[in-house]
């Protein structure tokens, strides 16, 4: 029988004290399996539902306990190889590596790893065990070459990284890795996006510990409208009709009716708290219903405006498929009720929509734009950036866990630079400065 077996996995590297424009600059980690004693690289098969760099990641740290800083080649390197396990089946295996600068303190899995050394990656082959492990080496060492990221925008961006200011983060998520926050995370501000009540108090628990280095944000995000504003078929299911219960066989839910009033007591406290995560999203559905429940999203969304307006905050502000819809909400709005500045999150909208929001009249300078690594995906997105007037330009993480979100902005960082042509400290600086006017 042949039997095809896929893996994920990492090839870690790290620079090393030198010429910086030497290829031998960089170290390369192998590790000894203890399964076979072979030297090779951080491998593992996937978990349900992960993605293949999912998977890598997490076989790294697990393997390693190293994280990922920047993909220096964005496709994998794929090895191949056969052979034959105890029954007779032939094994078709692929490993799909990922090439990567990581940092963290190496903490090798006792159940899998017996050793591990850092190596000039041009002396890795006299290590490895196998030919395929070789020729992967050979193909890394190629790829480092023809697309690894430029040295000089790498230098700038880790000479300037102190001074960014991530405008739309969620790392407070993260809760087992508040103290890696604090103590390495290299960002000069960060903005911290509650998205729902009990995440304000995750939110609390970063911003008390990392201080002016954060800004409070709370909101209701409309992926969780349904726990503050259940759709009337979820209160149908409930006999009593109690409007502080949400009844479901699949989904039961208590349901916070004093939301508005706990949102005012929160930006009571923190007089330069912003309103945010908050919006409209045509794609997402509710999960206790499985449809998209727009109706009550723009019942909330409004709701939080209007508090916004009360207490003169800022706002982020999550779109999705919904721009037209919300450039008309924002026409028709009052001067006098329109928040002072909205930060339009990972816009997605059109060059042209864009421009609809920017010039909008009266009100157009309230308008920012930020670009997260989500934005990457898309085919149109240098296009779209360039845009985006070059003073309403916002820099965005939209990470969960601090772990990643220096890599992301990284990310972000080297797509503005492309698509405006500026260098890597102009897209650091100007970046920087715009959130400074938006928070003015």
């Amino acid at each position: 029988m042949i039997i095809t077996d896929t893996c994920y996995g990492v090839i870690p590297l790290r620079r090393k004290n030198g010429d910086q424009e030497q290829q031998q600059e960089w170290e390369i980690l192998v590790i000894q399996h203890l399964k076979g004693e072979h030297w090779a690289f951080p491998k593992g098969h996937p978990e349900p539902n992960e993605t293949a760099l999912e998977s890598a990641k997490r076989e790294l740290h697990e393997e390693t306990g190293l994280v990922i800083d920047t993909l220096l080649v964005e496709q994998p390197l794929t090895e191949h190889y056969n052979f034959e396990n105890k029954r007779g089946d032939t094994i078709n295996k692929s490993v799909h590596y990922f090439l990567a600068q990581v940092s963290g303190t190496l903490v090798l899995q006792a159940e899998e790893v017996k050793d591990s050394r850092w190596v000039p990656i041009n002396d890795a082959h006299t290590l490895l065990t196998f030919d395929a492990a070789k020729n992967l080496l050979k193909s890394a060492i190629d790829a480092l070459h023809q697309h690894s990221i430029n040295d000089k925008m790498l230098d700038s961006f880790h000479a300037n990284k102190h001074l960014i200011i991530d405008s739309h983060s969620h790392i407070h998520e993260d809760v087992d890795n508040l103290e890696f926050a604090d103590i390495k995370l290299p960002l000069h501000c960060t903005w911290l996006m509650g998205t729902t009540v009990d995440d304000w108090t995750r939110v609390n628990r970063y911003g008390d510990r990392l201080g002016t280095r954060t800004i409070r944000c709370f909101g209701v995000h409309p992926w969780f409208v349904h726990l503050v504003h259940p759709p009337k078929e979820l209160l149908d299911t409930n006999p009593e009709q109690d409007p502080t219960k949400m009844v479901s066989d699949t989904y039961p839910t208590v349901i916070n009716t004093a939301w508005p009033d706990q949102l005012r007591q929160q930006l009571t406290q923190y007089p330069n708290a912003m309103v945010g995560e908050i919006g409209v999203d045509r794609v997402t559905k509710c999960r206790a219903t499985g449809k998209n429940e727009q109706a009550e999203q723009w019942i909330v969304f409004d709701q939080l405006i209007k508090i916004a307006v009360e207490f003169n905050r800022l706002v982020s502000l999550h779109c999705v498929q919904l721009h037209g819809k919300l450039l008309d909400y924002f026409i028709a709005l009052p001067i006098d009720q329109m928040p002072r500045k909205i930060a339009l999150h990972t816009f997605s909208g059109k060059p042209s929509t864009v421009d609809s929001f920017a010039k909008m009249k009266t009100k157009g300078n309230r308008f920012y734009f930020g670009i997260s690594f989500i934005n990457l995906s898309s085919s149109k997105v240098y296009k779209m950036i360039k845009s985006i007037p070059d003073d309403r330009l916002l820099l965005e993480s939209d990470q969960n866990t601090p772990l990643e979100a220096e890599s992301s902005i990284l990310d972000v960082v080297m797509a503005i630079c492309k698509a405006k042509e500026w260098t890597v400290e102009q897209t650091i600086t100007i970046t920087r400065q715009n959130a400074i006017e938006f928070q003015a």
